[in-house]
C-alpha cells in the first residue's frame, strides 16, 4: 500500500531535464545530505532543514522585512540589510514581506500527492522520448520512505525512475530505493579513503561497499565521478580509480562531471564561505586526456557537460 500523504523535503521540482537519465524528465531536487563536499554546487541542499537566502543585489534595504521578524534577526547596517544566522529560525515571515525577491525560504515540505501532480504535467513528453522521473538531491536516501513512495507511485503511472545518489546510507535501506529504480546513477568521487574524507567530510568506506553491492544487482547503474583539477585528477588516483571501476558489473558508463563555480553566489546567498576559489574549471583538452587515460584502462567514458 502506497502512502500517498507521506511527506518529503524539498528545494525544487524541474522540469524538461535531459541531463539526468533517459529521454525528457522532471527532476525532484531533496533536501538534505551527509556528505559536505569542498565543491558543492548546491549548498542549500546540505541541511535537512528549511534556509533562508539572501540575494543583496535584490535587496533595495527598505526594511519592509524587518518587522516581521519576532526574534530580532534583520537589520540594516551601514545602508545593508544583515541576518544574524544564530538568532533566525528561517520562518519565513520575511520573505512573504519582501517584494523584490531578495529573501527566499528553500525547502518545501510535499507529500507523494503533491509531487505526482506536478510530475503528470509532464507525461506526455515522458511517454514520447523514453523518458520520466529522476529523484536527486542533497541525497535520495537522506529520505528514504518518502523516495520509496514517490518512486512506487511513478511506477504505477508508468514512468520511468532514475535516482542519483552518493551512495553514504545504510544497505538495507539504499537497496530498498533500488528495487523501485529503473537506473542508477551513481557518484564515486575520490578512491582514497583519506582524501574522500578531506574533500567531502567522511570516509568512503560504506560508499564503496553499497557500490559493490548495486554492482552484484541486476540493475544498470551509471558511475559519476567529478573533476576536480589537482583535487582527484593526478595519474595515481585516475589509475587507482580505474583499476577498481574495471572489476564493477552491470555499469553502462562513467561519466566525468567537470568541476564549475557557479553555485559561489548560493554560498553567499547563505553566508557560507566558499573555499575552492583558486580552483579553476577544467579545460577541454585536460578533460580530453582524462578521458583518454581511462579509457586505455578499459572504461566506457562520457564527459557530461551541461548538466
Amino acid at each position: 500500500m502506497i502512502n500517498n500523504d507521506f511527506e518529503g523535503k524539498i528545494i525544487n521540482i524541474q522540469r524538461f531535464s535531459i541531463h539526468d537519465g533517459p529521454g525528457i524528465r522532471t527532476v525532484i531536487f531533496m533536501k538534505g545530505c551527509p556528505l559536505k563536499c569542498l565543491w558543492c554546487s548546491n549548498p542549500e541542499s546540505q541541511k535537512f532543514n528549511a534556509e533562508l537566502t539572501f540575494s543583496k543585489n535584490y535587496c533595495q534595504n527598505c526594511g519592509s522585512c524587518i518587522p516581521t521578524c519576532q526574534l530580532g534577526a534583520l537589520k540594516i547596517r551601514e545602508g545593508l540589510l544583515e541576518i544574524d544566522r544564530k538568532r533566525c529560525n528561517n520562518c519565513g515571515e520575511c520573505v512573504v514581506a519582501c517584494s523584490n525577491n531578495a529573501l527566499k525560504k528553500i525547502g518545501k515540505d510535499y507529500t507523494v500527492s503533491e509531487v505526482i501532480k506536478e510530475i503528470k504535467k509532464d507525461q506526455a513528453y515522458y511517454r514520447r522520448s523514453g523518458g520520466g522521473v529522476t529523484l536527486s538531491g542533497g541525497e535520495v536516501s537522506a529520505q528514504p520512505r518518502f523516495a520509496v513512495e514517490l518512486l512506487k507511485e511513478s511506477h504505477l503511472h508508468g514512468y520511468n525512475t532514475c535516482i542519483e545518489t552518493c551512495g553514504y546510507q545504510k544497505w538495507d535501506i539504499l537497496s530498498r530505493i533500488i528495487e523501485e529504480t529503473d537506473l542508477v546513477f551513481y557518484d564515486l568521487k575520490v578512491l582514497d579513503p583519506q582524501k574522500h574524507k578531506i574533500f567531502t567530510g567522511i570516509d568512503n568506506s560504506l560508499i564503496i561497499h553499497n557500490l559493490l553491492k548495486l554492482s552484484n544487482l541486476n540493475k544498470p547503474f551509471v558511475l559519476r565521478m567529478p573533476i576536480i583539477p589537482s583535487l582527484n585528477t593526478n595519474k595515481h588516483d585516475l589509475k587507482q580509480f580505474s583499476d577498481f571501476v574495471t572489476t564493477l558489473k552491470n555499469i553502462i558508463r562513467l561519466e566525468l562531471i567537470p568541476y564549475h563555480n557557479y553555485g559561489v553566489y548560493k554560498y553567499e546567498s547563505l553566508d557560507i564561505s566558499y573555499t575552492l576559489n583558486e580552483i579553476g574549471t577544467p579545460n577541454q583538452e585536460d578533460l580530453n586526456e582524462t578521458k583518454t587515460f581511462l579509457e586505455k584502462q578499459g572504461l566506457n567514458v562520457n564527459i557530461q557537460l551541461g548538466g
